[in-house]
């Protein structure tokens, strides 16, 4: 039986690899987000916008998740092991920057669907 701290650190590595995936594939295919003889092929101002903010809250993401995973790997200790310790100190410590990550991670998805409708 896996424990929470396995599946929180499998969420938070998952959403790294997606968010880094489609980060490539939107740099890589940047020149491919106009309809070919509009704006000499490159994308308009507002689709560039749009990349940006993706590109801006898929990295916030990243980050965000290599918090939560130097946390769940540095684990806080538990209120057992250490007297006078804060009750849910431990599980707030991973909690937040994973909140964070996954908040950034949806809007940053969200940022990259608008600019790819709005080229069709």
């Amino acid at each position: 039986m896996m424990n929470k701290d396995t599946i929180a650190q499998a969420v938070v590595t998952q959403q790294i690899a997606l968010a880094t995936g489609v980060t490539t594939i939107t740099l890589t295919f940047y020149k491919n987000f106009s309809p070919s003889g509009v704006n000499n092929g490159l994308p308009t101002d507002g689709q560039t916008h749009w990349l940006i903010a993706t590109w801006g809250l898929f990295g916030c993401s990243i980050l965000a998740g290599l918090v939560a995973l130097m946390v769940l790997v540095n684990k806080v200790p538990t209120t057992d092991s250490v007297p006078g310790a804060v009750p849910g100190a431990a599980a707030n410590a991973v909690v937040v920057p994973a909140m964070i990550q996954t908040v950034t991670f949806l809007a940053g998805f969200a940022c990259m669907l608008y600019a790819v409708i709005s080229v069709v």
